[in-house]
């Protein structure tokens, strides 16, 4: 009886932390240049520490970037392209950098945080790929 009381008071302090941010994608479309960067802005408002949580970014529905930890694992057509700014990730910022962007980047992008709750918090993201600037 003694270890649930103490368990239970983690779960609530975590729950209540995560719980109260929301996050938050692009309203307007991002737009690059084959062969240049990209930066999908996503990010929790109010500003939450996720360098402990886990955060998955999706294209088109199919994972291509997870970052747990400071564990990162990547979609094969994505793999060395994708990275999280992590020196911000204290502040909320989850904002995917897409680095040598190909036409087939191209789609509507997701960023997740899952939480304790089994609730997942998304924001949208579209990115639109062109030949030239």
């Amino acid at each position: 009886m003694n270890l649930m009381l103490p368990m239970w008071l983690v779960y609530l302090a975590v729950k209540s932390g995560t719980g109260q941010s929301n996050v938050t994608g692009s309203n307007e479309t991002v737009r690059a240049v084959v062969g240049h960067d990209a930066t999908l802005p996503c990010h929790l408002e109010p500003p939450f520490d996720v360098t402990t949580l886990i955060v998955v970014w999706k294209r088109d529905g199919i994972v291509v970037h997870v970052h747990r930890n400071g564990y990162v694992a990547q979609h094969e057509n994505f793999r060395n392209r994708t990275s999280l700014f992590h020196d911000e990730m204290a502040k909320g910022n989850i904002s995917l950098k897409l680095t040598n962007v190909t036409k087939l980047d191209e789609g509507n992008y997701t960023c997740q945080v899952p939480t304790l709750q089994s609730k997942v918090m998304s924001g949208n993201v579209t990115l639109i790929v062109g030949e030239c600037i």
